[in-house]
């Protein structure tokens, strides 16, 4: 029935405990990100997002962007103007990506596999939705009955990245100020 106990998954705690010695040393509120998905899924160019508008979030004080991308788009790490660890070509398994996200402080993604893995284990997520998501997002609104822990970021105009990474970006703002108190 909807929604589901959550978490309903749980990573492997060897995985986990390796991947937070390894995250440990990195300062601040970790940020995971996923900005592209397949390009053979259909109406993949309305749900993946170029890299530079995730750009801002790491500009914000005390917030580390951690990218999970793998494969199509991993290359735009290249080009990236702010820092960025890139785990991506060490996630061999989804194991390896839920022992990372139990880790992180938020995921925020595209309409990918990384949100569902994440909404399935519990971890916080922020997803960026085109105007017309896929079916499981449904309209107007900004939660998830599948998922208790997602808030979802719709455009409002078709097209337009920018403005749902501002509201993001503000949202991320005042999470991690409401933090440091």
């Amino acid at each position: 029935s909807i929604p589901a106990g959550v978490p309903y998954l749980r990573a492997d705690p060897e995985r986990t405990q390796s991947w937070r010695k390894k995250l440990e040393p990195l300062e601040g509120f970790k940020v995971g990100i996923v900005w592209q998905g397949n390009p053979q899924v259909k109406d993949d160019r309305q749900r993946s997002i170029p890299l530079r508008h995730y750009e801002a979030l790491a500009r914000l004080e005390g917030v580390r962007l951690v990218s999970l991308q793998k494969g199509p788009g991993a290359n735009q790490l290249r080009d990236a103007s702010v820092p960025v660890l890139d785990l991506g070509g060490q996630l061999q398994t989804f194991s390896d990506t839920a022992a990372v996200l139990k880790n992180l402080d938020l995921l925020i993604s595209s309409c990918t596999s990384v949100p569902h893995l994440a909404g399935a284990l519990g971890v916080p997520v922020w997803m960026a939705l085109p105007l017309v998501p896929d079916w499981r997002w449904l309209l107007e609104r900004a939660d998830s009955p599948w998922y208790p822990h997602h808030r979802l970021f719709r455009q409002s105009r078709r097209g337009d990245w920018s403005e749902v990474f501002e509201r993001i970006a503000s949202a991320l703002r005042c999470l991690v100020a409401a933090r440091t108190l």
